[in-house]
């Protein structure tokens, strides 16, 4: 499950770069079950070396893998029934599920009134924000069900800089990343209520983060060009860990 991390693009970068790694207590994370969406590859597959040494019971393993794709609701509830049955609770989400799609440009200037018709791609929607929600939404159930007094439930969902920065020709991607961003803000202030969920919700936003992607490499060799630092996944999941 754990993807290999490739050696980060050397940036000349002048830029003073300060890091946080929050502490983790020992108690905090001991034997919670943690839901991590996205947990194939990059981020996702960092956060589990990043928090499993010093928190997960004794042996034997007691971690599960299952596909789903969050654009499937039925999907989504399957991967929650299934470590619900297992382990009796889930205390955390984490949601790290990503897609960006550099070919498609629903905004493309040279887009004519016939070509207008055909029906572009809503893959960077369906899985950056609709995924989201569905996750969330079935989190929220799950994660106040059986549980006990004072016992700490969270909900952690990934944005990015281009959820409240302008970036350029990610126009489908930054409307998801945003919505991302909405969705927190939207459910903070109820979620968080004791008389109803009583839950944390956060999201991170990471800056460039080193990718396996073909156009990730091609962005991390341009960040590196320019002499801007870069993010390894583990340096995010370092942060998501402490959240």
């Amino acid at each position: 499950m754990i993807a290999p991390t490739d050696q980060v693009p050397a940036s000349d970068s002048a830029i003073p770069v300060s890091q946080f790694v929050p502490a983790i207590s020992e108690e905090s994370l001991k034997e919670k079950v943690i839901i991590i969406v996205g947990g194939s590859n990059s981020i996702g597959a960092s956060l589990w070396p990043a928090i499993a040494p010093k928190h997960m019971p004794p042996k034997p393993p007691r971690s599960i893998f299952q596909r789903a794709d969050v654009t499937d609701d039925q999907a989504v509830l399957d991967l929650f029934d299934r470590a619900f049955q297992l382990y009796k609770r889930i205390d955390h989400v984490v949601v790290t599920a990503g897609s960006l799609t550099p070919a498609e440009n629903w905004f493309d200037p040279n887009l004519s009134i016939q070509a207008v018709r055909q029906p572009p791609s809503r893959t960077d929607l369906d899985v950056n924000l609709i995924g989201y929600l569905y996750v969330t939404r079935i989190a929220s159930a799950y994660l106040h069900h059986n549980r006990g007094v004072d016992v700490d439930r969270s909900v952690l969902l990934f944005s990015c800089t281009a959820g409240f920065k302008e970036t350029s020709g990610l126009s489908l991607y930054q409307v998801a990343k945003h919505g991302v961003q909405g969705l927190m803000r939207s459910l903070r202030p109820y979620i968080s209520a004791p008389d109803r969920h009583n839950l944390r919700i956060n999201t991170i936003c990471p800056w460039m983060t080193q990718t396996r992607t073909t156009v990730g490499k091609n962005l991390e060799n341009r960040w590196a060009e320019e002499g801007l630092p870069i993010s390894t996944p583990l340096d995010v999941a370092k942060v998501a860990a402490g959240v």
